[in-house]
């Protein structure tokens, strides 16, 4: 990966035993390398898809077990680490739509909304629809862009109500 960034002159990367120089600068928290960044990506299952620009930037990655790009700021990877989570929201909400049928002993989850429901909501909300996640759960949680900041994100139908994060 070829990626430009200032580095933080005088901090070196917080991973034990690097040597590199940080990505970017703080005073009371960790700051990594761009290599150690990358590899904490990897670790919450995503690969970067744009140059890294700040810990609470939001930047567009890629899943390593769905292939949904969606932004992530690179903190919530970080705290998503620390619990043993997988950083894609797809995959998260697929996973919990799996465990609620499990839980109510449905066999599949009930389509709840049709593609035209979820666009007229998305619409409703300054969202468009980027993708829906209909092939692995119930298909009401949608990829959806935001049109005021073009954030990319897998949210839940429910969700969207409360507009751009």
């Amino acid at each position: 990966m070829t990626v430009t960034a200032v580095t933080a002159a005088g901090q070196q990367c917080s991973k034990d035993g690097c040597v590199n120089s940080a990505a970017y600068r703080t005073l009371s928290k960790p700051a990594w390398c761009l290599d150690c960044i990358a590899d904490i990506l990897l670790e919450g299952g995503l690969t970067a898809a744009e140059p890294f620009i700040g810990p609470e930037e939001w930047r567009l990655a890629t899943c390593l077990d769905c292939g949904v790009q969606a932004h992530y700021k690179f903190e919530y990877t970080l705290d998503k680490n620390a619990v043993g989570e997988k950083t894609c929201r797809a995959c998260h909400w697929t996973d919990w739509a799996k465990w609620a049928c499990q839980m109510s002993g449905e066999a599949a989850p009930a389509r709840i909304y049709s593609r035209e429901e979820i666009i007229a909501h998305l619409d409703k909300h300054g969202f468009d629809l980027v993708a829906t996640t209909v092939d692995v759960n119930d298909g009401n949680d949608p990829i959806t862009r935001c049109r005021s900041c073009n954030k990319i994100s897998a949210q839940r139908m429910g969700d969207i109500g409360w507009g751009c994060s």
